[in-house]
């Protein structure tokens, strides 16, 4: 599996520190609402061509999620927090 830093970056100098995929100015975020509305892994990459299938899969099998099926997709009870200013109180 995949270290998390291979596969996300946070940067306050990149979209204000929201999570992006490494490499790409592409938030993690708009995966999940890409499969929230029923795309496919394949369609997200050819939305966003400078994110790689396999950085998806592999921010998928971090979340949870395999990634067939927007209903089975990235687990939102994993724990993970998509947005850089929410805390845990």
């Amino acid at each position: 599996m995949a270290h998390l830093n291979d596969l996300i970056s946070v940067d306050p100098a990149v979209l204000s520190g929201c999570p992006v995929f490494a490499g790409t100015r592409v938030p993690v975020e708009s995966l999940i609402w890409h499969l929230e509305k029923g795309a496919t892994v394949d369609e997200f990459v050819e939305d966003f061509p400078s994110v790689h299938a396999d950085q998806v899969k592999g921010v998928l099998d971090l979340l949870g999620g395999n990634g067939t099926s927007p209903h089975n997709g990235p687990g939102m009870n994993s724990g993970f927090n998509l947005n850089p200013k929410a805390h845990v109180g």
